[in-house]
């Protein structure tokens, strides 16, 4: 039995931080060792840990069936990582959608992380999820508004109004950015009337910066 195996073995029968710190270090930084292994023996005590080196490696690999295996055994996964396998495919978007997330932090890392290229495609197979009810709506909904909020010119510029249900979020969001340059303008001429009681304060100038943009 080699020195990983038995390391597993006794995570396995008895995990301890210990144990654990010495296999996220490995799983980091050795190729050479059987990741899928590891992922089936002993991915369930691995939520938590620190994995980012590792699955970047298997990440830029493109090693999809490492990246179902890393999906199915570990529990807690970041939001980066989520995005981040929907680039590669979207075959485990149920799997996906079923671990826990932030949702400011989901929205971040759509920004950050999702190919624009992928997100017009992404937002049809949630609103397809959405009409089966394959997964609770809230979590859907909170998926699209995210990917909607990271990505809203791709959906503006592209032809969404084939989708309905993402046109009316779509149509959504573009009241709102209405209503926000409503209020700043509401704000610019309360804060010209009240200026000589605020001369000591400083006043926050275009707090709402949002504007409608119309295309022909």
């Amino acid at each position: 039995m080699s020195d990983v195996e038995t390391l597993c073995s006794t995570i396995a029968n008895r995990p301890d931080n210990n144990s654990l710190g010495q296999l996220t270090y490995l799983l980091n930084t050795d190729e050479r060792i059987d990741h899928e292994k590891i992922l089936h023996q002993c991915g369930k005590y691995l939520s938590g840990m620190n994995l980012e080196e590792f699955f970047e490696l298997i990440y830029k690999k493109n090693q999809i069936h490492l990246i179902e295996k890393y999906l199915q055994t570990v529990e807690d996964i970041s939001e980066k990582q989520l995005v981040q396998s929907l680039n590669l495919t979207f075959d485990y978007l149920i799997l996906i959608l079923s671990k826990r997330y932030d949702y400011w932090s989901l929205s971040s890392a759509m920004k950050l992380y999702l190919n624009p290229s992928k997100s017009v495609e992404l937002g049809e197979q949630l609103v397809s999820l959405l009409i089966h009810f394959q997964q609770p709506i809230s979590t859907i909904i909170d998926w699209l508004c995210a990917l909607i909020d990271a990505h809203f010119s791709s959906f503006v510029l592209a032809k969404w109004n084939k989708i309905p249900l993402i046109e009316q979020f779509v149509q959504d969001r573009l009241t709102t950015f209405d209503l926000l340059q409503g209020l700043n303008t509401i704000k610019k001429t309360t804060s010209t009337t009240t200026a000589a009681v605020t001369t000591n304060k400083k006043t926050l100038d275009n707090l709402y910066t949002l504007q409608r943009i119309h295309f022909k």
